[in-house]
C-alpha cells in the first residue's frame, strides 16, 4: 500500500515482486484403477491406503482375478508409502451389494442392513461384491432396557484353505433404538460406527426388530412336536457346510416309569445291607485269627483289648 506523506524526506516502498515460490508436492503417490474384491465403488469413492495392511482391510487383499492388487504389494514392499485406490465393477453385470431386512415380532420389515467397507467422507458406503454374503447379523435383546433397546451384532467371515469359515471381524452395538430423536439411535450409530455395514429404515419408526435364532411356543404338559420318520432337518455345525439328513423317530416315546426312584432307593438299600454283612464277615475273621472270643473282656491294664475294626 502507498506510504502517508507527512514531511518533506526519503521515503521507501516495498512492493511484492511477480516471482512465487512454488511449493514441493510429492511425486511418490500412486494411484490403482482394477477390479477388487470389495470396497466403495467408483472414482468418486477412491481410498486413500498408507500400507498393504490397509488395503487388505478395506479391499480384501490378494486376488487372482486382480493383476493391481499384487503390484499394489509390490509398491509398498519396494518402499512406497502412499496410494489411492479405485474400484471398479462390469458395466454389463454390475457388482451387487448382499443386504437382508430385518422384520419384528409381527413380520413387518424394519431395518435394512447392507454390506459395506469405510468410504473417503468418514462414513460406510455400499460394498457390493461376493463379500457381503459371509456376513451374519445377530439382534438380541440382552440390554439395559430389554423391553425398549436391542443389541446388534456384526460377524464377518472367510473361507480357508480346507473350505472351513474362520472369523474374522466382529463389530457389536449395544442399547439401540430406532428413533432418530434419541442419542443411541441404531441408523446414526452404526452408519458412523461400522466398517462392515450401512443400516436403513425399512419401515415406520420406534420399532426394533425380532431376536434372532428359532425360538418355539411354550410346550404344555411335556408335548413333543409332531415329528414323524422321514422328516429332514438341516444342519451346520462350526462353520462346517450344511448338510441334510431323515429322522428316524421310534413309534411311540418312552416316558420315565414313577416307580424309577421306589426301584432306585431299594436297591440302594440292597447294597448297603450287602456291604455291612461283608464288613461284620470281615471283623469276624480278624478276631479269631487274633486268638479273640467274640465277646471280649472288659479291658484292663494287663489283658491287651482286640480291635474289631476291619483293616481297610
Amino acid at each position: 500500500m502507498p506510504v502517508a506523506v507527512s514531511y518533506p524526506g526519503v521515503y521507501i516502498q516495498e512492493v511484492s515482486s511477480g516471482v512465487r515460490t512454488i511449493t514441493g508436492v510429492a511425486t511418490s503417490i500412486a494411484a490403482f484403477v482394477d477390479f477388487f474384491a470389495a470396497g466403495p465403488l467408483g472414482p468418486s469413492n477412491a481410498v486413500r491406503i498408507l500400507s498393504f495392511a490397509d488395503f487388505e482391510r478395506q479391499f480384501g487383499g490378494l486376488d487372482t482375478r486382480s493383476e493391481a492388487s499384487y503390484a499394489i504389494q509390490q509398491f509398498f514392499l519396494n518402499g512406497g508409502n502412499e496410494a489411492y485406490v479405485i474400484r471398479a465393477t462390469s458395466s454389463t453385470h454390475p457388482a451387487v451389494a448382499a443386504a437382508i431386512t430385518l422384520n419384528d415380532h409381527a413380520n413387518a420389515p424394519v431395518l435394512t442392513i447392507t454390506a459395506a467397507s469405510p468410504g473417503p467422507m468418514g462414513t460406510s458406503v455400499p460394498s457390493p461384491g461376493a463379500w457381503g454374503n459371509l456376513l451374519r447379523v445377530d439382534v438380541d435383546f440382552g440390554t439395559t432396557k430389554p423391553d425398549t433397546f436391542f443389541n446388534l451384532t456384526v460377524t464377518q467371515y472367510q473361507p480357508t484353505p480346507s473350505g472351513q469359515l474362520q472369523q474374522v471381524n466382529t463389530e457389536t452395538f449395544r442399547n439401540l433404538v430406532l428413533d432418530g430423536s434419541q442419542p443411541n439411535d441404531a441408523v446414526s450409530i452404526i452408519n458412523h460406527g461400522s466398517q462392515l455395514v450401512t443400516v436403513a429404515l425399512a419401515g415406520a419408526a420406534n420399532r426394533r426388530p425380532a431376536q434372532t435364532g428359532t425360538v418355539s411356543s411354550a410346550i404344555q404338559n411335556g408335548a413333543i412336536p409332531a415329528l414323524t420318520g422321514g422328516n429332514t432337518m438341516t444342519v451346520a455345525l462350526s462353520g462346517h457346510p450344511a448338510f441334510a439328513t431323515p429322522l428316524t423317530l421310534p413309534a411311540t416315546i418312552q416316558r420315565p416309569s414313577p416307580s424309577l426312584p421306589v426301584r432306585c432307593r431299594a436297591r440302594c438299600r440292597r447294597s448297603t445291607r450287602r456291604w455291612r454283612r461283608r464288613r461284620l464277615r470281615s471283623s469276624g475273621v480278624l478276631r479269631r485269627a487274633l486268638g479273640c472270643s467274640s465277646n471280649p473282656a472288659p479291658r484292663t491294664p494287663t489283658t491287651p483289648a482286640c480291635s474289631t475294626r476291619p483293616i481297610s
